[in-house]
């Protein structure tokens, strides 16, 4: 039975699969090739040594052979095996978190967006880190930056929940999208676009929705179309009578399509307490926040209205 060498970043040690003696703290050891026969190695303990002369052996005149990497790969020649020994068995800082098969994660974002909470106790900045697909199926997340450190390996995808909800679904690419979904937040004000969807959007039409006047509604892509302006041209529109924003950071994106920068008629987006709201000749009257665009320009100095500092512009 081989002796495979194996890392314990949880731990801080270096486990040796396979043996009598499996484990041992960081810094403890070291390999070498044993000065009697090339082919075999000597691990030594370096802290238990007192004697340079007389080294205090872990391990000593095994085989190379009988010594294999963590994942099972044989060693080229003692040299190799030894060397290997020793990289791993002294590791400079906190190194890697190996996730073992019964290991969990579950991840969170704070109340401000701006911290990601790990169940591991850890904490990283949103945009900070990234999570990754190995080629075993697993997950790694790993620092956000070019040649960036791995911070966590061999996640299960089946082991990880966000916010304690476990992902709809749990192949390595679907959880590796949510944790990056997570993960990235734009911050106001960069006019940047999210590489990965950061937000829940609503787009199945699932809620109570109106339209009015020379507009209808395709279900299939979910879009309002506004038409030919048969009628009146102030009161063509969509509502919804649920409470669609329901929780702090929700937000409504209008997508404004097909429409020429000068074109005459004004839009207006806005919310209200009152269900019962209807438009009213075109004006903004009985709503509780709203903004009304021109074509596709925020007009200033009239009654379009603007946002300005300390609010809305003249009407409302």
């Amino acid at each position: 039975m081989s002796i495979r060498i194996q890392r314990n970043a949880n731990g801080n040690a270096i486990n040796f699969i396979g043996s009598s003696q499996p484990a041992y703290w960081n810094s403890c050891l070291s390999g070498q090739v044993n000065s009697d026969d090339a082919t075999r190695v000597d691990v030594v303990n370096d802290i238990r040594t007192t004697d340079s002369d007389k080294p205090f052996y872990e391990f000593y005149g095994i085989p190379y052979t009988e010594f294999t990497d963590r994942d099972g790969n044989s060693f080229a020649d003692a040299s190799a095996a030894a060397a290997y020994i020793t990289a791993e068995a002294n590791v400079v800082g906190g190194g890697t978190f190996i996730f073992s098969a019964s290991d969990t994660l579950d991840v969170s974002r704070d109340a401000t967006n701006t911290n990601l909470l790990f169940s591991t106790g850890d904490s990283y900045g949103v945009n900070a880190i990234k999570a990754v697909a190995q080629e075993d199926g697993n997950i790694t997340i790993t620092e956000n930056v070019a040649g960036g450190s791995d911070l966590f390996t061999d996640i299960r995808p089946a082991s990880v929940t966000v916010g304690g909800d476990k992902p709809t679904s749990v192949t390595a690419t679907a959880v590796v999208n949510t944790l990056n979904a997570l993960f990235t937040v734009t911050p106001l004000g960069l006019g940047g676009v999210d590489p990965v969807s950061s937000y829940t959007t609503l787009n199945t039409g699932n809620f109570t929705h109106t339209v009015f006047g020379d507009v209808t509604f395709d279900g299939s892509n979910f879009t309002y179309v506004k038409g030919a302006n048969t009628g009146s041209q102030n009161t063509d529109g969509f509502k919804s009578t649920d409470s669609v924003l329901s929780t702090a950071g929700e937000y409504v994106e209008y997508d404004w399509a097909s429409v020429a920068p000068n074109y005459g008629s004004a839009f207006t987006m806005g919310f209200t307490s009152n269900t019962a709201y209807t438009p009213d000749g075109g004006e903004m009257g009985g709503l509780d926040l709203a903004l009304r665009l021109k074509g596709l320009k925020v007009e200033e100095n009239h009654d379009y209205g603007s946002v300005i500092e300390n609010g809305y512009y003249n009407t409302p």
